[in-house]
């Protein structure tokens, strides 16, 4: 059986003030984990600027995900995601693909 989901984690991020994201961490795992998915979309996955970055030219990641990710099953899943035309994700709103394939 392949099992397909589909999961807005409502504006995901690392600098939302309440409840914080370690706060959010322990309720999006387990409601990740009983999903249960080879792939899951995910909406609302906000991009974390990275230390190096410029403020003519941010760079992000999406650092807030893999801390939700991380010790499951999908930290090894493949992660497609929007990008801009620097190919980094967008700031707010990204819309993440986790596949096991």
């Amino acid at each position: 059986m392949f099992r397909v989901a589909t999961f807005n984690i409502e504006n995901l991020d690392d600098q939302q003030s309440s409840p914080s994201l370690q706060e959010r961490i322990p309720f999006l795992r387990s409601s990740l984990m009983r999903l249960n998915a080879d792939v899951i979309c995910l909406q609302e996955v906000h991009g974390q600027e990275l230390p190096e970055h410029s403020s003519n030219n941010p760079k992000r990641d999406l650092s807030a995900l893999k801390a939700v990710i991380a010790g499951t099953d999908y930290e090894a899943f493949e992660i497609a995601t929007t990008l801009t035309s620097d190919n980094t994700p967008y700031n707010k709103r990204n819309l993440v693909v986790l596949s096991r394939f």
